[in-house]
C-alpha cells in the first residue's frame, strides 16, 4: 500500500492545533479591521460590491457572481500572541488547473513589529485540502519565538467566496486594533483575472497587494476574471468611491476590439469627471502575444488593443488632463526571464506579479 506524502514528508502533515488554549473572535468585530471590500462590518459579509448590483440587468453574470470572491480583502489586528491560528469558512470556491489551491482558496498571513509596519514579511499560509468541495472550513496555526506586539495581516482568497473567518489567539494576549495605513484612500484596481490575481501562487503575491505593502496603502481590488466588461454602471460606482488613485487595467476582457474602444475612453471620463485631480493610470496588457481563444477574434493582437488604449490616453492627454498617465504593459516582462512571467502566456506567474508591482511602484508612489 503506498503511504501518504505526510507520511513521507512531515512537512506536509497538517499543523496541530491549540484550540483548548486559544480564545476565537469573529474578524468583522472591532477591533479587526477589514480592508478591500464592501462596508463589511455594516453587511457582515465578505464581499466587494454592494448588492444591489445583483438585480442591476446592465452588469454581467460574472462580476455577479465573482462580486463574492475575497480577492484583495485583508483582515488586520494587532497582537502579542505567540500564535495565530486562522479558520476560513468558504461557501464557494473555484480550483483551476494552472493556479494553486493556496492561491485560488488559501490565505496568507504577514507580520511587521506593531511600531513599523514598512518591515512587515510573510509569515506562512493556511490552506485547505485539495478536495475544497467536500471541505468547506480549513485552519491553520502560524507560531513566533515571542510574545512582542505584532501588526497582523491576512490576505483574504482569491477565487473563493469567505462566509466566516475566525482568529484563535492565546487566552489573556492583548489584542487591539492597527496603525492607520499612512495613505488610508485606497488605490482602486479595475481589470481582468490577472488583476483579482490569477495566477499568483497566494494572495500576497498578486500585483495590487504587492502595491499595497510597498506603499503602506490600502486598496481595492476590483479584477473580475473574464468580466471586466467596461461596463458604464462599474464606472459609475468606481468614480464614487473616494480613492487615492486609480489603475484602470482591462483590455482582455473586452469581446471586440470594438467594444474595447467604445467603453474604454467613456470608463476613464466617467470617473474624470466626478475625479477632478484623481491621478488615474492606464494599463496595456502584459507580455506581446496573440490571444486566438473562442471568444476573442481570431488573431486579435494584443498590439492592437494596446493601441486603443493608447489612443484613449492620448484623447485625455490632449483634452487637457494633467493627472492621466499610461503604462506599456508591454514593458513588465522583459529580459532573460521574461518566459518565466506566466503560467500560460497570459496569467502572471508570482515573477510576472513582482515585476508587474515594481513597474507600477515607479510611478504610483510619486503620484499618492
Amino acid at each position: 500500500m503506498s503511504k501518504k506524502i505526510e507520511e513521507i514528508d512531515k512537512n506536509f502533515a497538517d499543523v496541530q492545533l491549540s484550540e483548548k488554549d486559544s480564545v476565537y473572535y469573529d474578524c468583522l468585530n472591532a477591533p479587526f479591521m477589514v480592508h478591500g471590500l464592501y462596508e463589511p462590518q455594516k453587511t457582515k459579509k465578505y464581499m466587494r460590491l454592494p448588492e444591489k448590483f445583483l438585480t442591476n440587468p446592465a452588469l454581467n453574470e460574472g462580476v455577479k457572481q465573482l462580486m463574492y470572491n475575497s480577492a484583495g480583502g485583508r483582515i488586520r489586528f494587532v497582537t502579542n500572541s505567540p500564535y495565530v491560528e486562522v479558520v476560513v469558512r468558504l461557501s464557494q470556491t473555484f480550483i483551476f488547473r494552472h493556479m494553486t489551491i493556496a492561491g485560488t482558496a488559501g490565505a496568507d498571513v504577514y507580520a511587521a513589529p506593531a511600531e513599523n509596519r514598512t518591515g512587515s514579511i510573510y509569515v506562512g499560509s493556511v490552506i485547505p485540502e485539495n478536495d475544497v468541495d467536500k471541505t468547506r472550513e480549513y485552519r491553520g496555526k502560524l507560531s513566533f519565538e515571542n510574545e512582542q506586539l505584532r501588526e497582523i495581516t491576512v490576505n483574504l482568497p482569491l477565487y473563493s467566496s469567505v462566509s466566516d473567518v475566525l482568529i484563535g489567539l492565546k487566552k489573556g494576549a492583548e489584542l487591539k486594533a492597527p496603525a492607520p495605513y499612512r495613505t488610508e484612500k485606497p488605490v482602486v484596481y479595475y481589470g481582468s483575472s490577472i488583476t483579482q490575481g490569477g495566477c499568483a501562487s497566494r494572495p500576497g503575491n498578486c500585483y495590487s497587494a504587492r502595491l499595497s505593502r510597498l506603499l503602506d496603502c490600502d486598496h481595492i481590488n476590483l479584477g473580475f476574471s473574464g468580466s471586466a466588461r467596461g461596463e458604464q454602471t462599474m464606472a459609475e460606482y468606481i468614480a464614487s468611491l473616494d480613492m487615492s488613485a486609480f489603475v484602470l487595467d482591462y483590455d482582455y476582457n473586452a469581446l471586440t476590439l470594438e467594444e474595447l474602444e467604445t467603453t474604454h475612453h467613456s470608463f476613464y471620463r466617467t470617473v474624470r469627471e466626478k475625479n477632478s485631480c484623481l491621478p488615474i493610470i492606464m494599463i496595456s496588457a502584459p507580455h506581446p502575444h496573440v490571444v486566438s481563444d473562442a471568444k476573442f477574434e481570431v488573431g486579435r493582437s494584443i498590439e492592437l488593443s494596446r493601441a486603443i488604449i493608447m489612443k484613449s490616453y492620448l484623447k485625455g492627454i490632449d483634452a487637457g488632463d494633467k493627472n492621466l498617465y499610461f503604462i506599456d504593459g508591454n514593458g513588465f516582462f522583459t529580459g532573460e526571464d521574461s518566459d518565466d512571467c506566466t503560467v500560460d502566456n497570459v496569467h502572471p506567474t508570482d515573477l510576472g506579479f513582482l515585476y508587474m508591482a515594481r513597474a507600477i511602484y515607479a510611478l504610483l508612489r510619486k503620484l499618492i
